[in-house]
């Protein structure tokens, strides 16, 4: 979870987010109402209907790319199925749909989110699979005879707006991630750095380099 205290002025906006926060600014932002949520709940069943098929699908979908289908690929090498896929991809949309909105599901989105990002797996992934969910929850909730049509425009309304907070959350995660390898990284060089200046300090003699197109001198070793 990420810090509420900005360490200097030239940290992120995420760094001064806890999870509560974030939470309420997505649902406030993105004005998830109450009402939405009690009725997306009412039409869950109906919504739900072909959920394990539109799974299978979007795998099968996922494997006529090359780059997508090599991620899934070392999924199966490291003991992965694609059925455990379907299966997490139906609980996921399970859960989706029971309309959680509360912190608890901004910390699994965060860590899905981190979990793309340690697999390898592209920002623009993420958003093309929400596409799929999209497109086939859309024609679900405007194709059911178990939800009415004074429903739709509302139910559809409600969908999009949970989509949004789905991906951006995944997103955060993934961001933060990839943020912390990134200063992970930087403190690696910078210990390394600070390991050769300290060796090339006890060398008795000047090492130098210059940059001989500008005439001027890139490092000089320190010298006792």
């Amino acid at each position: 979870m990420a810090s509420t205290t900005a360490e200097n002025d030239h940290d992120t906006p995420r760094a001064r987010y806890t999870s509560q926060d974030l939470n309420h600014a997505f649902n406030e932002f993105l004005q998830i109402s109450p009402a939405e949520i009690t009725l997306l709940r009412s039409y869950h069943d109906a919504l739900m209907v072909g959920a394990e098929e539109f799974a299978q699908v979007f795998y099968r979908y996922l494997l006529t790319y090359p780059v997508t289908a090599q991620v899934l690929e070392d999924y199966h090498a490291r003991g992965g199925t694609i059925d455990d896929l379907v299966r997490k991809q139906t609980q996921h949309l399970f859960g989706f749909l029971a309309g959680h909105i509360g912190t608890e599901s901004v910390l699994h989105m965060e860590r899905v989110g981190q979990l793309h990002y340690q697999h390898r797996i592209e920002p623009v992934w993420i958003m093309g699979a929400y596409l799929l969910y999209q497109n086939h929850l859309l024609t679900v909730l405007r194709t059911s005879a178990h939800i009415k049509d004074a429903d739709r425009t509302a139910l559809e309304t409600t969908v999009l707006k949970l989509l949004f907070r789905d991906m951006g959350l995944m997103l955060e995660g993934y961001w933060d991630a990839a943020r912390g390898a990134v200063t992970s990284q930087t403190q690696t060089v910078a210990d390394l750095q600070d390991q050769m200046t300290g060796l090339l300090a006890n060398i008795p003699q000047v090492l130098w380099s210059v940059d001989v197109v500008n005439n001027r001198p890139l490092y000089v070793s320190p010298v006792a």
